[in-house]
């Protein structure tokens, strides 16, 4: 894995949701690369800080927001 490569794949990384395989190729670039690693390890850190500020909605409030950006992403049906 390379730089441009892993930046493609930072969500799904800091996420955990990449598969086995590429997860294992971004960590080992992370761990090899200071650039990416500093970038890795900022991003932690402002979700960590974000987290902190802003403690998780209630579920029923969440499914109705997630309802909602499903909704609106959604394209307009056929007519």
């Amino acid at each position: 894995m390379n730089c441009n490569e892993l930046m493609r794949h930072l969500n799904a990384y800091l996420d955990g949701e990449l598969p086995a395989l590429v997860r294992a190729e971004a960590k080992m670039h992370v761990a090899a690369c200071r650039s990416c690693g500093i970038v890795v390890e900022t991003c932690r850190s402002t979700i960590q800080v974000y987290r902190q500020q802003h403690p998780p909605l209630p579920d029923l409030l969440h499914r109705k927001v997630m309802d909602n950006v499903g909704r609106r992403l959604r394209p307009p049906a056929a007519q």
